[in-house]
């Protein structure tokens, strides 16, 4: 059986890192161009069959040791 309570809470080891902008290469002709050419959004769309995923998941965690 299932529990919520066996779900590892996730460590942020990392933390945050700043990351500023060189404003020297950022304002240059050249960093420009580039950029508006690689500088895309995407978005994308995912279908699942809900059914199959649910017996899926309920199957792997019930081959899971429990602890």
């Amino acid at each position: 059986m299932f529990s919520d309570v066996q779900i590892p809470v996730p460590e942020d080891e990392q933390g945050t890192k700043a990351n500023p902008i060189n404003q020297a290469n950022f304002e240059r002709k050249e960093f420009q161009e580039l950029w508006n050419r690689i500088n895309r959004k995407a978005a994308y769309t995912v279908h699942f069959d809900f059914d199959d995923l649910v017996r899926k998941c309920v199957r792997e965690l019930d081959k899971a040791p429990s602890g």
